[in-house]
């Protein structure tokens, strides 16, 4: 989540140079933001992952998604020695 919201903040930075007062500076993040009218990148990922988690309750019990959804593994994976 760090490393997206990092790739959003700099593709947002593209437009974000703003001449004040014959001195050129950065918008900050809330101004992008603003200027955008959009959510952050980290908050609509989750809201989408909660829409999706509620899709999947909703499904019918055939459906082999909501077979994984809800499964719980009988018992536990034994790793193997690497050597």
């Amino acid at each position: 989540m760090k490393r997206l919201s990092m790739r959003e903040r700099k593709i947002l930075r593209t437009g974000g140079l703003v001449l004040q007062q014959g001195l050129w500076r950065l918008r900050t993040n809330q101004e992008l933001r603003e200027l955008c009218k959009q959510l952050d990148i980290v908050a609509d990922v989750k809201k989408k992952r909660w829409e999706w988690v509620g899709h999947v309750a909703r499904m019918d019990q055939g459906r082999t998604v909501e077979k994984i959804f809800e499964s719980k593994p009988e018992e536990s994976r034994i790793r193997d020695d690497p050597e």
